[in-house]
């Protein structure tokens, strides 16, 4: 498949690249880029369903993964680009320890 090398290197790095964009979506203005956030938020969703790793990236401990979708969540006011990130989060949900993670966060 194009864009996957065997030791997933390549995915990490799209992840992370995935998540610098749409950190700087949320920093250059005060409203979301709408469409911008939609569609980084669709790839970050599809990587989390098909890409185990995805998953233990974005809640990996020292990752700003969380921060990134959280704050997304918080600042946008499109339908869609919230329903992606809850969609993101409940894959998210599938990692063990993030429920504890998430559930300190809050509390």
């Amino acid at each position: 498949m194009e864009g996957y090398s065997v030791g997933n290197t390549e995915i990490n790095s799209r992840i992370f690249g995935l998540l610098s964009q749409l950190e700087k979506t949320n920093s250059d203005s005060a409203l979301l880029d709408v469409d911008n956030a939609r569609h980084i938020t669709s790839k970050i969703l599809h990587l989390a369903q098909t890409q185990e790793r995805t998953k233990k990236d974005i809640t990996a401990k020292g990752s700003t993964g969380m921060e990134v979708i959280l704050s997304t969540l918080e600042n946008t006011r499109d339908l869609q680009t919230t329903l992606n990130i809850l969609s993101i989060l409940a894959e998210l949900v599938s990692v063990g320890e993030f429920v504890c993670k998430f559930i300190f966060v809050f509390f």
